[in-house]
């Protein structure tokens, strides 16, 4: 499965072929409820960047869509080999966030070549809604809650989002993890007074 790899300058990232080998893990756990890379990125990324700090062990329900012993059967190094992945890909954007570096959308290609970023958004949006509650000052601010624009914008994949529009609101998402990280973590560096000034 083609990958694009994630536009910015990462730390100890995953290598592209152990995304496409966790790609296809992901493929092969398919059921109701469970979430192909690109959401999984999203999901993690709005988890670390939000108001609960937490690890990814605590998300393998939402991930996979149930509980683990109903995963398709298949050696359990395998398995767990797949979960060490998930937990590095985790830590390598939390890491990489934390050194005050930029973290954009990990995009799969889509089967006319396109990196539209709308199931990226939709996995962030799902991981805002696991701790909806501790969202809510920030959505209720009309300035901070403007770093949800690109998310919401690009979930909803509507025409206005195509194109160059897109490939702006795509960029944007970079300065909102950002600007998330600090405010929600002032003391990892940007001060949590700081609006999301960057975005469109």
């Amino acid at each position: 499965m083609p990958l694009q790899l994630r536009p910015a300058t990462r730390v100890e990232a995953l290598p592209n072929a152990a995304l496409a080998k966790l790609a296809r893990f992901l493929s092969s756990c398919a059921r109701a409820g469970s979430m192909p890379l690109e959401e999984v990125d999203g999901f993690f990324a709005a988890l670390i960047v939000g108001p609960v700090r937490g690890n990814p062990h605590e998300h393998w329900f939402a991930v996979f869509g149930g509980d683990m012993s109903t995963l398709p059967a298949g050696p359990r190094e395998h398995v767990d080999e797949n979960l060490d992945l998930l937990c590095r890909h985790w830590h390598s954007i939390e890491d990489t966030l934390a050194q005050g570096l930029p973290v954009g959308p990990l995009l799969l290609e889509d089967l006319s070549d396109a990196t539209r970023g709308q199931t990226w958004a939709r996995g962030f949006l799902r991981g805002v809604d696991t701790h909806r509650d501790r969202w809510d000052d920030l959505i209720n601010d009309p300035m901070r809650r403007a770093a949800l624009t690109p998310m919401i914008a690009l979930a909803g994949d509507s025409n206005a989002a195509d194109g160059a529009r897109r490939a702006d609101l795509l960029t944007d998402t970079t300065f909102a993890l950002s600007f998330l990280f600090h405010h929600f973590r002032p003391a990892a560096g940007m001060p949590a007074t700081a609006g999301p000034s960057a975005l469109h």
